[in-house]
């Protein structure tokens, strides 16, 4: 495995070294910014930012263009550090109330891009003590907000997550509560399909299950569940964050980290023994395969981000920290471009030269992939007891600084990519007795409503196997199957 990191020094200030207009800038604010997203409207780059400072919390944006930086704040406003929208002159943004007492209130503002003053601001009650915002989406002239709703004052138990769904004027259109049957429950982003439906991507702990596992729901315009998928594979901690794009084909890619300290090849390996993993479903939640990806035992990469780019590949990003003594245990801005299919295209490490030591975190947190192929990166540096820095840069194709000459950071080695088992169900529709077959040996079957809700389940030894629904209501289910390899295969099936 290649040993040598290269790091790509960026300019402090805005550099415009071509025609291309690359630069390179700690964007200066005032308070401490709490940043995530990454727009461009119109030539100007968007940041939605929250301010912490001593006079309170404060909600704003971040504008950048022709090398000028404006800042924005606003009284009484938190926007959730990400959630934004532009449809044609106004900005969207949603966040939460931090103030009010008593019933949580998700909050959702309108700002003219013409002068960045504030149109109106409008809360919405969603029945819990405490919720936060994670997205904010436009799909047929409505908005959508994703929001996590504490259910009682207790961190821990339980947490659903709340769908809002308003008109542009901020009207109320309806709202919905999901994975109310779970114990735990962190939404983590909602994204808008080629199809035009929403994808959720989110981390659940049920009342009969230790641990959390990735989940992913489809969700049409009205809110109705058209399928969920969950993980099978236990998330590294409770609080392993979940991230998912949708491909150039269509099939949805999820990613997060996993707990592999027991794994024989991870310690005999030397490997990094909590991955990265990757999963991909079709466009009906159907899992296809997965895969991980391995670091040395002094490498962790974490992926705070994936992204699909305008081809067949896309992006993952967050920060890869170093923990090799002679580097003094280094945290890199960290950029992978991968084929739609997993492999890895090139691997990049950023590090601000203002910022060479080795206790300063350098985190991306969004990108932006332009149109003639170069990639704008919005990152953080955190130094320790100090304020963050906003950090906005431009890198071209292949992830290096300008012309320079560009190495991989080191080789990435994936292991264990699992195709998924063939099977097939029939008669379906059914008014009773299914019979269902499987490449592999069958393990046990589930039988789950569309809400997550399970309604059955058998343990198997087979490759075929006879289920019985006649107990069962009419309606729409998901049929989980898992298969001897435990990768799990998720049919749809109508109950007549």
């Amino acid at each position: 495995m290649m040993k040598n990191i290269y790091f790509i020094f960026l300019l402090i200030g805005c550099l415009n070294l071509n025609a291309q207009n690359y630069f390179s800038r700690i964007l200066p604010t005032e308070d401490n910014p709490l940043i995530k997203v990454l727009k461009k409207v119109d030539n100007q780059y968007l940041i939605p930012t929250d301010f912490f400072s001593s006079n309170g919390l404060k909600g704003g944006l971040l504008v950048f263009k022709n090398n000028e930086i404006k800042e924005f704040k606003f009284e009484k406003l938190d926007i959730g550090a990400g959630s934004i929208e532009v449809i044609d002159n106004s900005i969207f943004l949603a966040g939460e109330n931090p103030l009010n007492i008593g019933d949580s209130l998700v909050q959702i503002s309108k700002i003219d891009m013409s002068d960045f003053s504030l149109d109106w601001c409008k809360n919405y009650h969603v029945g819990a003590p405490r919720t936060f915002n994670t997205s904010l989406n436009f799909l047929k002239n409505n908005l959508y907000t994703l929001n996590v709703n504490n259910l009682f004052e207790n961190e821990i138990i339980p947490r659903e997550l709340f769908l809002l769904s308003s008109n542009i004027d901020g009207d109320i259109r309806w709202s919905k509560h999901l994975n109310t049957h779970a114990r735990l429950t962190l939404g983590w982003l909602m994204l808008v399909s080629k199809e035009e439906n929403l994808i959720i991507s989110s981390s659940i702990n049920y009342y009969d299950k230790l641990g959390r596992y990735s989940q992913i729901i489809k969700i049409n315009e009205q809110g109705d569940i058209i399928w969920n998928y969950e993980g099978t594979e236990e998330l590294a901690n409770g609080a392993v964050p979940t991230w998912a794009t949708e491909l150039s084909d269509s099939s949805i890619l999820q990613t997060y980290y996993v707990d592999r300290r027991n794994d024989v090849d991870f310690i005999v390996n030397e490997w990094f023994r909590e991955p990265n993993k990757f999963i991909w479903l079709n466009k009906d939640g159907e899992f296809i395969k997965e895969k991980y990806i391995i670091t040395d035992k002094e490498d962790f990469l974490y992926y705070g981000g994936v992204k699909n780019g305008a081809g067949d590949y896309f992006y993952a990003y967050g920060y890869h920290e170093d923990t090799r003594p002679a580097l003094l245990d280094q945290i890199y801005a960290h950029l992978t471009k991968f084929s739609n299919s997993g492999d890895t295209i090139w691997s990049r490490n950023y590090q601000h030269p203002s910022y060479p030591q080795g206790n300063v975190t350098h985190t991306i947190k969004d990108i932006l992939e332009e149109e003639n192929g170069d990639i704008t990166i919005l990152a953080r540096i955190t130094p320790p007891a100090e304020k963050s820095e906003v950090w906005l840069y431009k890198v071209n194709s292949d992830g290096c600084y300008v012309n320079e000459e560009c190495e991989d950071m080191r080789d990435l080695t994936s292991i264990n990519t699992t195709q998924a088992s063939n099977v097939t169900i029939s008669p379906n529709p059914t008014s009773g007795l299914i019979n269902v077959e499987c490449s592999t040996k069958i393990k046990k079957i589930k039988l789950i409503e569309i809400t997550g809700k399970l309604i059955k389940n058998m343990t198997v030894n087979s490759k075929s196997v006879d289920f019985d629904l006649l107990d069962v209501d009419e309606g729409i289910y998901i049929l989980q199957v898992l298969d001897e390899f435990s990768k799990t295969i998720n049919k749809k099936i109508i109950k007549m």
